[in-house]
C-alpha cells in the first residue's frame, strides 16, 4: 500500500503535459525556522516533502486558513485544503430539524 501512495505522489509531481513551477521564495519561507506560520496566496503551489510538519496559512479569498502539513498531503496543491465557498443547508431542512427537536420533549396525556 505504501508503494501505491509513493507512485501516486510521483505521478502528481511528474506531469508530462505541464511543467511544475516551484516558487523558491515560498520554499525558503517555509524552511525558515524563525516563522511559526507562513502565509501565502499561492493556492496552485504543490506541497513538497520539505513542508511536512510545518504550518501554512493559505488565502481563500477572504481570510487565511491555517493548514498543518502531513505526509499524506505531499504532491497535492495548497488550495485543496482551503475551501473558497461556504456550505449552507437549505432553510427547509433546518426547520424540520428544529421542529423534530421540540416535539420530542412534549409528553402526551
Amino acid at each position: 500500500m505504501l508503494e501505491k501512495e509513493q507512485n501516486k505522489m510521483n505521478l502528481n509531481l511528474t506531469n508530462n503535459k505541464k511543467e511544475i513551477k516551484i516558487d523558491q521564495e515560498l520554499v525558503d519561507a517555509v524552511l525558515d525556522k524563525t516563522k511559526s506560520i507562513v502565509y501565502t496566496q499561492k493556492r496552485s503551489h504543490y506541497i513538497l516533502p520539505e513542508f511536512v510538519g510545518r504550518t501554512i496559512g493559505v488565502y481563500n479569498g477572504k481570510t487565511y486558513i491555517t493548514i498543518k502539513v502531513l505526509e499524506e498531503m505531499v504532491g497535492m496543491k495548497l488550495g485543496q485544503f482551503s475551501p473558497t465557498r461556504k456550505v449552507r443547508m437549505k432553510p427547509i431542512a433546518t426547520k424540520k430539524v428544529a421542529a423534530a427537536s421540540t416535539s420530542r420533549g412534549k409528553k402526551k396525556k
